[in-house]
């Protein structure tokens, strides 16, 4: 396989999102995907109207593929990113990616009940 650049993996994770069986299958305004530990751990939510939200990540493997290939590619380019939050908002598709370089535990879940759960959510939703 040719290595690529990460800027063409970036531009093949929102299309592949957005067609992921999973994410596909329910109506969402904006998504927050969670990738750690070099890619391999996902986590995240579909949002929907002013409140709503929903547990979800991707479930296809080529799409989860693209997270790990990621960060391969941009630790060997000397960006070798902790944690990284992506989020599309439907309204205008644009995929949005935050690298955490130095803190592994930016967006750690740490919260308990309910309401902790989803202010955590909603903290990741885009605006």
């Amino acid at each position: 396989m040719k290595n690529r650049p990460a800027s063409e993996i970036i531009s093949e994770i929102g299309p592949a999102l957005m067609g992921d069986s999973q994410i596909s299958a329910e109506p969402w305004d904006a998504l927050a995907i969670l990738a750690e530990r070099q890619g391999m751990s996902r986590s995240g939510y579909r949002y929907f109207g002013e409140d709503g939200w929903e547990a979800q990540v991707p479930y296809d493997i080529p799409v989860l593929r693209l997270f790990t290939a990621l960060h391969t590619t941009m630790k060997a380019e000397g960006n070798d990113w902790k944690c990284a939050l992506f989020t599309i908002k439907r309204s205008d598709m644009q995929l949005n990616v935050d690298f955490e370089y130095d803190d592994p535990d930016r967006w750690k879940f740490t919260v308990q009940g309910v309401e902790g759960i989803k202010a955590y959510a909603m903290s990741l939703r885009p605006d």
